[in-house]
């Protein structure tokens, strides 16, 4: 299986692993990477994606 860069939900399960581990670099990390990605889309990532960044860096 490969990674889809625009799936969001992969992004959080990613912020998730990395929380998991305890390494708050690779969340933030990852959530950039997000953007980036969604970014190539137009968008920005979804209210719960940055809610999900917010909760994990407390």
């Amino acid at each position: 299986m490969t990674e889809d860069p625009f799936r969001e939900s992969m992004w959080r399960l990613k912020m998730r692993l990395a929380d998991a581990t305890g390494d708050t670099d690779r969340i933030i990390t990852a959530y950039r990477a997000c953007e980036r990605a969604l970014a190539q889309l137009g968008t920005r990532p979804a209210v719960s994606t940055r809610r999900l960044l917010d909760d994990l860096r407390r």
